[in-house]
């Protein structure tokens, strides 16, 4: 099974190879999803999260510049970076990241729906932003910031 999880992380380097040469670039968004995939790969099928890193911040500068920093797939990018720092035990990092997913959820939901709004039709501003806190308040508690924690759980009303 490693053979060919290796061997599909070999095609979807060539992958991005062509997309970045016939696609358009490393902005195009067939590029960027494919180095996503290659970052899940690394991730969550071989466990190399140094090379899993590297792809995952690609992705997440890739989708500032392309996307905006107020865009759903910024934030989830955003949330995927500190998601792997969070294993790696990079709490630094993977509460910076947290803190931007849950910042620009805050803007993106804001006016439309609040903090405390319905979060739209579907409720997804407040599941998204509720998740976003959660994933900060853990991160704050690994770093043993009980303080900060019950701030922020305290200011977008989380347990």
């Amino acid at each position: 099974t490693n053979d060919k999880l290796f061997r599909a992380c070999s095609m979807l380097k060539k992958e991005i190879q062509i997309r970045v040469k016939s696609c358009g670039g490393p902005k195009h968004s067939e590029t960027i999803h494919a180095v996503h995939r290659l970052g899940e790969l690394f991730w969550r099928r071989l466990n190399m999260f140094d090379q899993a890193l590297v792809c995952l911040k690609r992705v997440f500068d890739a989708r500032i510049l392309v996307n905006g920093p107020f865009h759903v797939l910024t934030l989830q990018a955003a949330s995927n970076v500190s998601d792997l720092c969070v294993e790696m035990k990079k709490y630094e990092l993977a509460e910076k990241c947290g803190r931007v997913a849950l910042e620009g959820y805050e803007t993106l939901f804001d006016g439309a729906d609040g903090v405390d709004g319905a979060g739209g039709a579907d409720g997804v501003g407040v599941i998204e932003m509720e998740g976003a806190a959660l994933r900060v308040i853990n991160i704050l508690m690994l770093r043993n910031d009980e303080e900060e924690a019950a701030r922020v759980a305290k200011w977008y009303n989380v347990q």
